[in-house]
This record gives C-alpha cells, structure tokens and sequence, in this order.
C-alpha cells in the first residue's frame, strides 16, 4: 500500500525534476532516524518532497494578495445577520468588534466562506437549514528538538496503530500530532484536550522509546477546527475531505469542507460559480 502511495505521489509531482521516493530496508531506516523504534522495523517509504506551511503567514498573504489586486478587506468585522431585498440575500450586517459600529455591506453575490461556522450564517438565512459542517478538531504538541532527536519529517503510527502521527522538525523544536475528532464544545474557545495531549505522549514515546518524554517536556500545544462536510454520521477519520458550494434558495452561497493544500482550488471553484452567477443574472 505504501509503495503504491510514493508511486502515486511521483506521478502527480509537477515537475520531473522532483527526487523520486525510495524504499529502504531496516538497516536504512535506522540510519536516517537512529531514534525511531526498531522492534517490528521492516524498512520505510523515504522521500524529498513536500512542504512546511505557516498557516497564519498564508492566510495573511493571501489577504494581502486580495487587497493588492483591488479587494476591500476589514478585520475585527462580525456578521450579525443577513440583508435581504425582495426575498433574496443582498448583503450583510456588520458590526465593528472594537467600536461597536454597525454598518451594512451589500452585495449583488453574497458567499459564506466561514469555515467551522459556515452553519452559524447558514441558519441566519434559513433558522431550519439542515447541518452541513462536521466541525473536526486536530491538536498538536511543540516538544524540545533535544528530546525528540529526529533529522527530518517522519510519518509512524500510534501504539494501537489506528492513528498515523507526524513528527516534523520547526526551528528549535518539533511539532507532533495531529489527533481527529469530533468537537462539540464552542467554536471561539478551542484547545488540546487531556486525553489528546496523553494520547500524543504515550504514541511519540511509543515510536521513539529513548525519548522518554513526560508532560513537563511539552513547550505548548495547540489545536485547530476542521470544517468537513458531513452531519455527524460518519467517524471524525472516516468524513470526506472534499470542499462543496451550495446555494440557498435565497442566493446565499456557500462553500465549505476541503483542506489547506487546497484552498486554491476550492478558490477557483467558487469565482467561477460567482462570475457565472453574475453573467448569468446581469450580463
């Protein structure tokens, strides 16, 4: 199954010039990672290519992008509800989060891309609008580059091996994770819960037995919210990845699900529905 994956990821790389993947037996492995566990050690799947993302540092580019090509952008801004002209959405209602200013944006398309709460607005113009986000949580741990000693980016599984992890180097530490379940609690207050961050330890430790980590070895942790699509009847690992664009039947659209490799795509999707919308509607 691995060697069928490298091959697939060979195949789609954008440029022939990219290093293609290599299996290396136990004896390899060990070189490359001389921390990693090697009872059970049959060899590994090692390859060049891929990428560290800043997600922060993406999004604010990609706002900064917007602006430089022409778009209006406004921070610390909360739709409040929706406007609508003769039954149909044609615009919003904003309130200034630092004045307490309100204003209205008025639109002839008006799109919901709010990730996780993308039901919230939904419900605004529809109150029975049925459930369309699976709201996912993914939590990681920052631990001491000198504790976890790893080289590069390592893939491996949980002690249970339900679970792949990644430990990924980042300057002077590493980053572990990510867990894959379901949150309920508020979308505004998220955070690593206990039993992830014990989950994470006991899985790193497992992986990589000389480690020894304990709690106090962790710098920090972190966690974010996935927005996938779905109504909560399949598992948080099960639910599809895929984005999807809907329209209400008062013109509200909205896209969600997808993931950040790719957002780009997800982008192009919708402008092309919207300009469509437009042509079709104004001409």
């Amino acid at each position: 199954m691995i060697r069928i994956g490298m091959r697939v990821y060979d195949l789609i790389a954008p440029s022939r010039k990219v290093k293609r993947h290599k299996i290396v037996n136990a004896e390899r492995t060990a070189e490359l990672e001389p921390a990693l566990l090697r009872d059970g050690l049959v060899g590994a799947a090692y390859y060049h290519y891929d990428c560290l993302a800043d997600d922060a540092r993406l999004t604010l580019a990609t706002i900064q992008s917007a602006h430089q090509h022409g778009a209006l952008v406004a921070n610390h801004a909360e739709v409040r509800g929706l406007l609508k002209t003769a039954g149909r959405v044609s615009g919003v209602e904003v309130v200034d989060r630092i004045t307490g200013e309100s204003f209205a944006v008025r639109a002839r398309v008006t799109v919901n891309a709010t990730g996780v709460w993308a039901d919230r607005i939904r419900r605004m113009d529809d109150a029975g609008a049925e459930q369309m986000i699976q709201v996912n949580r993914g939590s990681h741990l920052v631990l001491p580059r000198e504790k976890l000693k790893i080289r590069g980016a390592v893939a491996f599984s949980s002690a249970d091996g339900r679970r792949a992890m990644y430990a990924v180097p980042w300057e002077h530490t590493c980053v572990v994770g990510t867990t894959d379940v379901d949150h309920r609690g508020d979308l505004d207050q998220v955070c690593a819960m206990p039993d992830e961050v014990e989950g994470m330890l006991d899985a790193v430790n497992h992986a990589f037995p000389g480690a020894g980590l304990a709690k106090e070895d962790i710098i920090s942790t972190f966690a974010g919210l996935r927005p996938l699509i779905g109504r909560g009847e399949l598992s948080a690992y099960q639910a599809s990845r895929d984005h999807q664009i809907v329209e209400s039947d008062a013109g509200l659209v909205t896209i969600s699900g997808g993931k950040l490799t790719t957002y780009r795509r997800m982008a192009e999707d919708l402008v092309d529905l919207v300009s469509k919308k437009l042509e079709d509607e104004y001409g």
